[in-house]
């Protein structure tokens, strides 16, 4: 069984190594770990030394193992959310600043600051992945003409496969989306008609050069 002595000996060598020697604090944390188990500060302060030397996913595990042990610590919600921002995971980040806001409502100031780093970060991804997807249309531009009888839609569009193309058409409507394997759409059309149409009766097909409607 492991003295208390010892083990306080462990904790002050461990921080005493930290500031000076990140590597050698966080094995001396782990050892003291090894001896106690259920000690937050352990977990906390080793997160703080990972922190410091960039290994920002593995203090957030550490400080996840030690809001285990103390959830109600505002401080380990802060810790916790600053090492997911770090290691971009700015939804999990947002949540932990969230928490901790709710149990320091004096220090709320700061959470809301980083509540709105956050939510720019995110704001960002999702801006950024709209411009992706727009990069990745398709340039097509479509043209129709009408007969007595007939309205025909021509989507300029070379060499579309039939698995890559779905046309959807009832007697106001006429839609087409061209979607690759992989589930990304890269080019959609939808068309409000002015009249009723016989959609029984309307056909499409594919030809080399565009898909006629």
């Amino acid at each position: 069984m492991t003295s208390l002595t010892s083990l306080y000996e462990q904790y002050h060598k461990s921080n005493a190594a930290f500031g000076e020697n990140y590597a050698l604090a966080i094995d001396l944390y782990t050892k003291a770990i090894e001896m106690d188990s259920i000690r937050q500060e352990y977990f906390r302060n080793r997160a703080n030394s990972k922190f410091k030397i960039e290994k920002y996913e593995e203090a957030k595990c550490d400080v996840i193992k030690a809001l285990e042990l103390s959830a109600k610590k505002s401080k380990l919600w802060l810790q916790k959310g600053v090492s997911c921002y770090n290691a971009s995971d700015y939804e999990e980040a947002l949540k932990a600043f969230s928490e901790g806001k709710t149990l320091d409502y004096e220090s709320a100031d700061y959470f809301d600051v980083w509540l709105d780093r956050c939510a720019v970060k995110i704001q960002e991804i999702k801006d950024k992945e709209v411009e992706i997807l727009l990069s990745k249309q398709i340039k097509v531009r479509h043209e129709w003409y009408q007969t007595e009888m007939n309205i025909v839609v021509s989507i300029l569009v070379k060499n579309a496969k039939r698995d890559e193309v779905c046309v959807e058409i009832t007697d106001k409507t006429l839609r087409c989306k061209i979607q690759k394997n992989d589930k990304r759409i890269e080019y959609k059309l939808g068309i409000h008609l002015a009249h009723a149409i016989n959609s029984q009766c309307s056909t499409w097909k594919i030809l080399p050069s565009k898909i006629e409607i």
